[in-house]
């Protein structure tokens, strides 16, 4: 993210890093995130299941993707329902930058 929080686009919020393009730190996360792979189920179980309890803190925008009429549609929209301040977005990328910029 360039900003932080990534909502809030102001000066202040700018996140002045440099990136960590270093190849051997680059190889360690690429793989990190492979090896994940065997486990990412049980995060998107875990997001899946959550309850409107789960999310009484959240109070940044937030927007909830998928492509419409996929198996995990219904989810999508109850998480959409039960989020503080959710957008649903079924529209691909132009739906992604449409809230984005707002």
């Amino acid at each position: 993210a360039f900003f932080w929080p990534w909502y809030r686009r102001t000066q202040e919020a700018i996140r002045w890093r440099d990136p960590d393009i270093e190849p051997a730190a680059l190889q360690l996360r690429l793989l990190d995130w492979l090896k994940g792979r065997a486990t990412y189920g049980d995060y998107v179980r875990a997001c899946l299941s959550a309850e409107a309890t789960d999310f009484a803190g959240v109070t940044q925008p937030v927007l909830v993707c998928d492509a419409g009429g996929d198996a995990l549609a219904a989810h999508a929209e109850r998480l959409a329902g039960i989020l503080p301040q959710a957008t649903r977005a079924t529209g691909g990328a132009a739906a992604i930058a449409a809230f984005l910029e707002d």
